[in-house]
């Protein structure tokens, strides 16, 4: 799995803990929510809760947590006669150091490093890491966790569940009804600090608290979010589709409506600061009658993983174009290969084989451009300021047109990644060679917005000059179709715009606006 899944699916899991932990009726069932779901998200094959004795001095085991199997319901009998003072055992250890252990092998130490060791390794458990749930700087419960395989120390785990120790306190601080006042302080320093934003919306619509981070999700600040009402449309929800939602059918105002929680909600959202995809999970904060008081939203940006699957998308599609080309394009020097080569075999003459010579180096021709125009479609990350003057230069001498002329009418500082601009002109300089002839004079220059490439060729009727950059679309016999598609490419690698419209002098004159 690569690293980016990896971190979509801790980000699933925190928010499905945090929902649990919101949605639970005590701190133990709290707990036991959360070591389900663990167990059921990821390698971890046993959970089990371990909270205070009421005389303070031990852990006492609360709830444990196993798909199935005779050997871990052994292990849970075991566990339930067991107890641990501090310092004792994984449980003793966590519960007086308030930090994470990892034990990557419980079978390989001491019995008196891990207590329960014989029964683990005839649970089939090897890989160990205790959890502490802190409130008010002091440890109230531990966690732990086992998989069936030895594994050294991964801090991404390690922080993970780090934070979901920090998820399992706060439902504590929910219950500290007379330290109400310290413990907001503290969540609210918490929510500050998170990774994901937090909003929370009162019984009138009104935001009412909001961290940095989902302003910023937001596009927004604080202080302008804290003025804002769900039903007032500051922002503009839309689907996968780009479709408007309508305000009741929000997350927010389905909470109050319903009263339950509305969890894993996909949408896209225009901010001040353009637009966002977004995960969102909302719940009901209710008095005692059940009245819904507030609706709490954890909101995480979503945007990079749907701009890479929009990716992925794009990519697919133009693999499906390349296919498409590539078996139109090869058919007609394939077959004038094959019939030539038939007629070699019956007179090997030089003509012949020139023939079939010629077909080869056609398909040759045809599978370069294909293969540059798949590599021309990444997107460019870095760029450099580049002189169109000198680029231009450079290009025209790598392709080396004898009569041919170019003139450079201004020059410009353009963002961009130098090599993919000149074979963007290059290519652009050869389609002049191709339909304007041999003695073709070729402008270059700066416009308002960006550059241009214009000749004094015959030029592109009006209703073609969108097809010139379609794969495969060409209107001379010896070229491969590829060459503006190939522009066409790097010009949406760099987010630019091109068309094509009449040249000043008298051709067809291409025009790139840069951003």
């Amino acid at each position: 799995m690569s690293t980016g899944a990896k971190k979509v699916r801790d980000y699933e899991l925190l928010h499905e803990v945090a929902q649990a932990v919101a949605n639970a009726d005590s701190f133990e069932a709290a707990l036991s929510e959360t070591i389900e779901l663990v167990c059921r998200s990821t390698e971890w094959v046993y959970g089990e809760v371990w909270t205070v004795a009421p005389n303070g001095t031990e852990l006492v085991p609360s709830d444990s947590w196993y798909g199935s199997g005779e050997a871990l319901e052994t292990f849970r009998r075991v566990t339930e006669k067991t107890s641990f003072p501090r310092k004792v055992g994984l449980p003793g250890r966590v519960w007086d150091t308030g930090e994470v252990e990892w034990l990557h092998d419980v079978s390989a130490g001491p019995p008196s490093y891990f207590v329960r060791s014989a029964p683990a390794k005839a649970a089939g458990l090897r890989t160990a890491v205790g959890v502490p749930i802190i409130d008010m700087n002091e440890v109230i419960a531990v966690l732990a966790f086992f998989m069936g395989e030895p594994k050294p120390t991964d801090e991404r785990w390690v922080s993970l569940v780090s934070t979901i120790g920090i998820l399992g306190g706060l439902y504590a601080r929910k219950e500290h009804v007379v330290e109400l006042e310290a413990e907001r302080e503290d969540l609210e320093e918490r929510i500050e600090a998170s990774p994901i934003g937090v909003l929370v919306y009162d019984a009138s619509g009104q935001i009412v608290d909001v961290n940095p981070q989902g302003a910023d999700i937001l596009g927004s600040d604080v202080d302008d979010l804290l003025s804002e009402r769900h039903d007032e449309q500051t922002f503009e929800f839309f689907d996968i589709d780009g479709e408007r939602i309508p305000t009741e059918d929000l997350p927010v105002a389905r909470v109050f409506e319903s009263g339950s929680p509305v969890r894993g909600v996909q949408l896209g959202v225009s901010t001040p600061k353009g637009e966002r995809w977004v995960l969102l999970n909302a719940a009901p904060v209710s008095d005692d009658s059940g009245t819904v008081q507030e609706v709490v939203v954890v909101v995480e940006d979503m945007t990079s993983r749907y701009s890479w699957e929009q990716e992925i998308a794009r990519q697919n599609e133009r693999l499906s174009q390349f296919a498409n080309a590539v078996s139109h394009d090869l058919r007609t020097p394939l077959s004038t290969a094959g019939a030539a080569l038939a007629l070699a075999r019956e007179d090997p003459s030089k003509e012949n084989f020139d023939r079939v010579e010629s077909a080869l180096l056609r398909m040759e021709t045809i599978i370069d451009d294909v293969l540059q125009l798949a590599r021309e479609g990444r997107k460019v990350i870095a760029t450099d300021s580049v002189s169109l003057a000198s680029v231009a230069g450079q290009a025209w001498e790598s392709i080396s047109p004898p009569d041919a002329t170019l003139e450079v009418v201004g020059d410009m500082t353009i963002q961009a990644d130098q090599e993919r601009l000149q074979r963007l002109l290059e290519n652009m300089f050869r389609n002049s060679i191709e339909h304007g002839g041999p003695t073709v004079t070729v402008r270059t220059g700066r416009m308002d917005g960006g550059f241009f490439v214009e000749d004094d060729g015959p030029g592109i009727p009006t209703n073609e000059r969108e097809q010139v950059f379609e794969m495969g679309y060409t209107t001379g016999d010896s070229g491969t179709g590829f060459g503006l598609a190939i522009v066409r490419e790097i010009v949406n690698a760099h987010d630019w715009e091109i068309r094509g419209t009449d040249s000043t002098i008298g051709g067809i004159r291409f025009e790139v606006r840069v951003r």
